[in-house]
């Protein structure tokens, strides 16, 4: 990611639009400078804004109402244009963000709120989405990381260098998290601890079924089975002995279950048999005393009978005459019937006689206009037929004028295309010809081109061998700049360790010289040296260690080792310089190369262009020639259709007008008229003539009906009137014979058939029932003979006293059986469970040691996987930091993770840092760094940290980096290292912006972005030097 752009207008200190065009700077280190207060901290927030919608200090975070300007009331928005490459490819990408803020109304008083925008425009100039969340998810994507990571790696604010240096492992970790995708380890310590937990949760389960199942068990206080019962449901760990020594107590109870069931079994058998007995006298007891009740009943239900008689006999004598009067009336209904039909058969004969003289008259009148009707047909279909033979004549005239018309049409419209095909095809047989002159003309002009090719590709190559040498000359000269770092080093430790060489020889001879004079100087005798006869100031040893010749030879092979040294890297140095002149000859700068080879590929991109002309040109000469011919015969042939069309038409014109000299109508039209004309005149006259005659056959039909009517009635009267007298003879015969002459049985009919028949079947049914009464009274009577009345609560008394003993003896089988069915299946599944728990314990030992180590809850292993990983990505974050931290301190201190041993005692400590001094050789904690050096590793390990990111992740491409403030607390020779190292990794593409008061900083960095703020806000200019 590196920007290209940024505009922000009300927004922070900005109040009117202000562009940062970032691509204004000719180097990729720059300043921000400016007055305290001026704007320059708000270019962080405004990048960090639109990237991300926060501002960029996390301590001092702004919501929307902060971030609008008081400058103005203009929209208030950030837009930031960067490139991101991906696959090689440079990608632009505009973000425009405003943040929430307020308007003021138009027409009334007071602000309405605005909510926060955020539109993505991707390199096709399309806009992503108008969803906010979904634009900030797509532009971590695009970045690779989330604000967090962002601000610790690329945009580092003011304060907050120390958050990485001086973090504990655990915020470390999830800062790295994101970073290294190492989210899966905790997924799998997570994985462990829900395992862990399941187990827990199964085993839990396991005891509570067990305890559950013990419980089921049925027991006496007395027994030990209890005892083990009231042990495991009342423990909270349920073992797996007391369950082996209960399953073995329930084994041992079962045998004596046995024993006492088949004791019960035989008790039970002989009170089965004794209430069998009892049960048996108790029946035969009821069944004696049922006797006695029922022939009781019997005599008081046959003297109820015996008073009921008289009234169902004289039911049954008034059924009789019922029915016979209901037969008296079927045959007066059949005598009634046989009287009307002969009066009726009377009556039809008078009116037919009456109908038939009318119908004869009426039939003579419709045979008469028959006769005319047929007639005016025939002289109808004579003038019909002479016009249809005239019709057909002239039809097969009419059809084929009419096909010729459609011939001439369509002939005209034929010709009328060919004419327009054949100028069409005329102007682009033309056209074609003048392409062909064209086209023939510059390919003579272009192609020659493939020659031109291969010298452009020979320059191209020359070109790419040179930029190869000055990439490798390019690579040396970075070799030899890490040999002068070197060399600088090793020199100052030759100064270093010589000049202590030298103090410690002087101090040695001194002391040598200092021991004479000790043991040979007296007061008032010459000195050996100075011949001074006073002594006042003695040689006096500096401490309680002497200086012997063996420490002095040990420092002069500590000086030859680090001049050996120094000469290694001086011959380095050497070959490095060798070959840089080597590829340096003949070689022009870097960028004259990158210009040539621009050129030359701007030369060969146009030369290929041609190439495709040629091509092109080519392809198009090849299918003139061949398609000039085909036009030219597709032409010819359009004018042989036009004669063909021409010649058609005249014919059809002459055998016309023929046709039209043959016609007897004017035109179809009336000839067709004419004949429907008289075809309508024959259709009507034949319709009358069939009305007529379907007329006179109906009045023929309908006469001879009545004819036929009057002679079947003439022929019926005579029987009907015997049927009618035979009838009446048969009534009344019958009613004489039932005493019901004169209509007496009319009396009875209002009497239902139904109820005649019921009272007949009641006076039956009571005769039967009489009968079968008798005879069941004279059975129970011989029965009871000679037995007494039983006392049946006696016998009953005695069955329930034999029920209760047999219930008591079953009531304890039943127990028994229960105790011994729930026991067995206890004890089967507790011996099933033992096994479960066995294999269960085993596994959450497993787990649990697995989830202990991995998560670091071990007592002096804190330590956790997660961590374990990160160390290594810190390991090299801190190789690469290091390099920056001790250029910076000159060679003074690095940084070094807690070792192995440390990183998990007490609490997890494997991603927390020490600084380790070079010059005491002891390490330290961070915390005790001055400001200055603080600074320096915090930049440094950023630094490693953006190095390891872009060299790791293949998506995350950090072009840019921002540091605010922090040089402040560095003297001259660090912060002239800290530029150098920030030059150094900004040698390639990186940007590297730096908001600074010092004013050192404004003479080392040529390009400036000068901040002030005035009454309308804040301005930002470029001062290139």
């Amino acid at each position: 990611m590196r920007p290209i752009t940024l505009t922000m207008q009300a927004f922070g200190s900005y109040g009117e639009k202000t562009v940062i065009d970032f691509q204004k700077a000719t180097q990729n280190v720059f300043l921000i400078t400016g007055d305290t207060g001026a704007g320059k901290s708000t270019i962080f927030d405004a990048m960090a804004f639109a990237l991300f919608g926060e501002a960029s200090s996390s301590a001092n975070k702004k919501d929307g109402a902060e971030l609008q300007s008081q400058y103005t009331d203009a929209e208030p928005y950030v837009e930031l244009t960067f490139s991101q490459m991906r696959d090689g490819v440079e990608n632009i990408y505009t973000i425009r963000r405003s943040p929430r803020h307020r308007v003021a109304y138009k027409k009334k008083e007071g602000y309405k709120a605005i909510k926060e925008s955020v539109e993505l425009i991707l390199p096709d100039q399309g806009q992503y989405s108008e969803n906010k969340k979904e634009v900030d998810q797509k532009i971590e994507e695009i970045i690779g990381l989330n604000k967090g990571q962002f601000m610790q790696v690329a945009m580092i604010a003011q304060g907050e260098f120390m958050e990485v240096l001086r973090a504990k492992s655990d915020e470390k970790k999830k800062i790295f998290q994101g970073l290294f995708h190492t989210k899966i380890y905790e997924k799998i310590v997570e994985e462990l601890a829900q395992r862990k937990k399941e187990n827990e949760s199964e085993m839990e389960k396991v005891r509570n079924a067990c305890q559950a199942d013990v419980a089921q068990i049925i027991c006496d206080d007395s027994e030990e089975i209890c005892l083990l019962k009231e042990e495991v449901i009342e423990e909270n760990q349920v073992t797996v002995p007391i369950l082996e020594e209960l399953v073995e107590a329930l084994k041992k109870g079962r045998i004596q279950i046995d024993t006492l069931f088949e004791e019960l079994q035989s008790i039970k058998r002989e009170k089965e048999e004794a209430f069998f007995l009892a049960q048996k006298e108790v029946l035969m007891a009821r069944k004696l005393l049922e006797d006695f009740l029922q022939c009781e009943q019997e005599k008081d239900e046959l003297e109820k009978l015996f008073g009921e008689g008289e009234k169902i006999k004289e039911r049954e004598k008034r059924a009789k005459k019922v029915l016979d009067a209901q037969e008296l009336v079927a045959l007066y209904q059949i005598w009634n019937k046989k009287r009307e039909e002969k009066s009726g058969c009377e009556q039809l004969l008078f009116v037919k006689k009456k109908e038939l003289p009318e119908l004869e008259e009426k039939l003579e009148e419709e045979r008469q206009r028959k006769e005319e009707t047929r007639k005016l047909f025939d002289v109808q279909m004579l003038a019909f037929e002479k016009v249809k033979n005239q019709v057909e004549q002239m039809s097969p005239l009419f059809e084929e004028q009419r096909e010729n018309v459609l011939a001439i049409a369509k002939m005209e419209k034929r010709q009328q295309e060919i004419q327009s095909t054949l100028l069409k095809e005329e102007r682009e047989l033309r056209k074609l010809r003048d392409n062909q002159l064209h086209w023939q003309e510059r390919w003579e002009e272009v192609s020659n081109i493939q020659v031109e090719i291969v010298r452009a590709q020979q320059v191209l190559r020359e070109v790419t061998e040179k930029e190869e040498r000055a990439q490798r000359r390019k690579e040396e000269r970075k070799l030899y700049d890490e040999l002068l770092i070197k060399y600088d080093y090793f020199l100052e430790e030759y100064q270093k360790e010589d000049k202590k060489a030298n103090s410690l020889y002087t101090q040695f001879l001194d002391e040598q010289a200092g021991v004479l004079a000790k043991e040979k100087l007296r007061e008032n005798e010459p000195c050996p040296v100075c011949g001074s006869l006073h002594h006042p100031h003695p040689y006096q040893f500096r401490g309680n260690e002497e200086i012997s010749r063996e420490i002095v030879d040990r420092q002069r092979q500590i000086v030859e080792n680090t001049k050996e040294k120094l000469e290694a890297v001086s011959r380095q140095m050497g070959e490095r310089k060798v070959s840089i002149d080597e590829l340096s000859r003949g070689l022009e700068d870097e960028e004259r190369i990158e210009e040539e080879k621009n050129q030359a590929e701007e030369i060969l991109k146009k030369l290929k262009e041609k190439e495709e002309i040629a091509q092109a040109l080519k392809h198009n000469l090849e299918l003139a020639r061949r398609r000039i011919p085909e036009k030219e015969q597709f032409v010819e042939e359009k004018k042989r259709e036009a004669e063909e069309c021409t010649y058609q038409l005249t014919r059809l014109g002459l055998r016309n007008e023929e046709i039209q000299r043959q016609f007897v109508f004017s035109s179809e039209e009336e000839m067709k008229k004419l004949l429907e004309k008289e075809r309508a005149k024959k259709e009507r006259l034949q319709l009358l003539e069939k009305e007529s005659e379907e007329s006179f056959l109906s009045y023929e039909k309908e006469a001879a009906n009545v004819r036929l009517i009057i002679s079947s009635a003439e022929a019926d009267l005579p029987r009907k009137k015997e049927e009618e007298m035979g009838a009446y003879q048969e009534y009344a015969t019958a009613a004489k014979q039932r005493g019901m002459e004169n209509g007496v049985w009319v009396e009875y009919t209002k009497y239902p058939k139904e109820d005649a028949i019921l009272w007949q079947d009641q006076a039956k049914e009571y005769d039967e029932e009489l009968a079968r009464k008798s005879g069941r009274l004279d059975l129970l009577k011989a029965t009871i003979a000679g037995k007494e009345k039983p006392d049946i609560e006696f016998f009953e008394k005695v069955q329930e006293e034999r029920q209760r003993e047999k219930s008591e003896v079953e009531e304890k089988l039943q127990f028994i059986q229960q105790k011994r069915k729930i026991n067995e299946g206890v004890q089967r599944r507790l011996e099933i469970k033992l096994s479960e728990q066995e294999k269960m314990m085993m596994e959450q030992a497993r787990v649990s040691s697995l989830y202990e180590r991995l998560a670091g809850k071990r007592t002096g292993a804190r330590m956790d996987i997660e961590t374990f990983v990160l160390r290594y990505y810190l390991q090299r974050i801190l190789h690469s930091a290091n390099t920056r931290f001790l250029q910076m301190s000159s060679g003074q201190f690095c940084l070094e993770m807690v070792d192995e041993e440390n990183a998990g005692a007490g609490k997890n400590k494997g991603l927390d840092l020490m600084v380790y001094s070079n010059v005491t050789g002891k390490r330290r904690e961070i915390r005790t760094l001055s400001g200055g050096e603080s600074f320096m590793a915090a930049l440094s390990l950023a630094l490693g940290m953006a190095d390891h990111i872009q060299e790791t992740t293949s998506s995350i491409h950090l072009d840019v980096m921002f540091i605010d403030e922090g040089f402040g607390a560095l003297d001259d020779r660090s912060r002239n290292d800290a530029i150098r190292v920030l030059q150094e990794m900004a040698g390639g593409k990186k940007m590297v912006g730096i908001i600074s008061h010092v004013t050192e900083l404004k003479q080392m960095l040529e390009n400036q972005l000068v901040v002030k703020k005035d009454q309308s806000g804040s301005h930002a200019k470029w001062i290139i030097g």
